[in-house]
């Protein structure tokens, strides 16, 4: 018996967003590392000033944003996936000329598809992410955002910067959620 789409997508979901948990403390030394302005941060240097200034919690700033991300865009991007290379599949079956099953290329296709479109959609979480991981490194106070989840984060930007800024680095966005 064949198992209902929305169980693709919930799995995605979930699995993403249980796994994220494991994973985030690195991504928030990763974002710290990166956006340092004067010299070059190591990971134990990130690892050592988050616990001395911000503590434990630290390694989870952002984590709301995180999860949102893994509900949203890992979500789309898998559950499309499987529901598009079905109706593919199932057009290649119906057509007397197409080979069964799926080609490397329709694959391709679809996985582009899939990212792509989840990428797009999900640009105001990814937004909201960074802005939130980056916001700990901030060492003047008058810079901090301090949002206070997810939903404060997306709601403050569009109505304090204009709703376009949830899609700045849409393109680039993208272009990774194809690729990955």
């Amino acid at each position: 018996k064949k198992a209902p789409t929305w169980t693709k997508f919930a799995v995605s979901g979930i699995g993403g967003a249980t796994g994220w948990l494991f994973v985030h403390p690195a991504d928030v030394l990763k974002v710290r590392c990166q956006i340092r302005e004067s010299e070059a941060l190591t990971m134990m240097q990130a690892a050592k000033g988050i616990a001395a200034n911000e503590g434990f919690r630290g390694f989870y700033s952002g984590l709301s944003a995180a999860i949102t991300r893994q509900l949203t865009y890992t979500t789309l991007r898998l559950g499309l996936y499987e529901v598009i290379r079905e109706e593919v599949v199932a057009r290649n079956a119906a057509n007397p000329n197409a080979k069964d099953g799926i080609s490397i290329w329709q694959k391709l296709g679809t996985g582009l598809a899939a990212g792509g479109i989840a990428a797009a959609t999900c640009c105001p979480v990814e937004v909201s992410l960074i802005r939130m991981q980056a916001d700990g490194a901030q060492t003047n106070p008058a810079l901090k955002r301090n949002y206070k989840h997810i939903f404060d984060a997306i709601f403050r930007v569009a109505r304090e910067e204009g709703i376009q800024t949830l899609w700045r680095g849409v393109i680039p966005t993208v272009t990774r959620g194809m690729v990955v």
